[in-house]
């Protein structure tokens, strides 16, 4: 594999899926909960409210591709060369269970609707998951390149 396509593979959106570690959901209360540090590194707790939106990493089918098949790409000589590769591709043969929702085709985020305005503990959550989702990207950078 070339080191472009180990980057590919490494940054692609169903390598990173998953909810982070920080995150709880309750399915019964639907509630995610959110665990972060006060201003002297204590663990602290906090809750808000979520609902199901469609996972945006299958598109709702609880599947997607092995991103080991296709993250650097396919062209049409890929499938030209191997046809029985094109069938088995289409087919779902390198299909594999959704990395982010696990199968379900739904995931849990934040209800925006049922936070308050302005909501503190809202933004402190989108900071987490972006923090989280940065982190994620630079350990895959360094995986890509042999860190």
């Amino acid at each position: 594999m070339s080191r472009i396509e180990e980057m590919n593979y490494h940054r692609d959106r169903r390598v990173l899926a998953g909810m982070p570690d920080f995150v709880t959901f309750d399915e019964g209360a639907m509630k995610l909960i959110v665990t972060d540090e006060d201003s002297e590194g204590n663990e602290v707790e906090f809750t808000l409210p979520a609902k199901f939106v469609v996972c945006d990493c299958c598109a709702g089918k609880g599947h997607h591709v092995n991103p080991s098949i296709d993250a650097g790409g396919l062209t049409a000589e890929d499938f030209d060369r191997d046809p029985g590769f094109r069938e088995d591709y289409f087919s779902g043969v390198y299909d594999e269970t959704c990395r982010e929702c696990e199968g379900r085709r739904v995931v849990p985020v934040p209800d925006e609707g049922r936070c308050p305005a302005g909501s503190v503990l809202l933004q402190r959550y989108n900071e987490l998951v972006q923090d989280d989702y940065d982190d994620r990207r630079e350990r895959a950078y360094e995986r890509a390149m042999g860190a």
